[in-house]
């Protein structure tokens, strides 16, 4: 018997268009060894020729008209707060993301997850210069809020990002 993985959709739209993909086989045949849906790459691929047609041939470009009472807010992608300095400046990389809120439901207070700590970072050695000094740099770190406890030996990747 045949899994129930046979067939991959995917269906998107525009202002401008809207598509549906279908990616499988006339008779059904397992999609398992595919990793992914495809049909996402198909669509992205066809609208990506469509859409821009679609705005020559009009003259307009049409973007997606904003609810009213939604409202554009940035926020902290680890806390869901308001984004402070610290959230900017985590070593992986810049935390803040953009979302819409019905007014009165968007983030109020700043994160209290992430805090600016002092990090040390070496100098890098070059081959005309020694190693320099190591110097201090401020880094956003999260602060955590319950203590882990594993049964046994087990890796933790993003402990680094940690203040104890």
């Amino acid at each position: 018997m045949i899994g129930s993985d046979c067939d991959k959709w995917f269906i998107g739209y525009t202002p401008r268009v809207l598509t549906g993909v279908w990616y499988g086989f006339s008779y059904p045949r397992s999609l398992s060894d595919v990793k992914g849906n495809p049909a996402v790459r198909i669509w992205r691929e066809n609208v990506s020729v469509l859409h821009p047609l679609a705005e020559k041939q009009s003259g307009v470009l049409r973007n997606f008209p904003m609810a009213q009472g939604v409202i554009r807010v940035s926020y902290c992608q680890d806390s869901g707060e308001l984004p402070t300095e610290a959230c900017r400046n985590d070593p992986r990389g810049d935390r803040c993301a953009v979302g819409y809120f019905v007014q009165g439901s968007e983030p109020k207070h700043a994160c209290r997850t992430h805090v600016m700590q002092a990090s040390e970072e070496s100098g890098e050695a070059s081959l005309d210069a020694p190693a320099t000094e190591s110097r201090q740099q401020a880094v956003g770190l999260l602060r955590r809020t319950t203590k882990r406890n594993f049964p046994g030996r087990v890796y933790v990747a993003d402990e680094k990002y940690f203040v104890n």
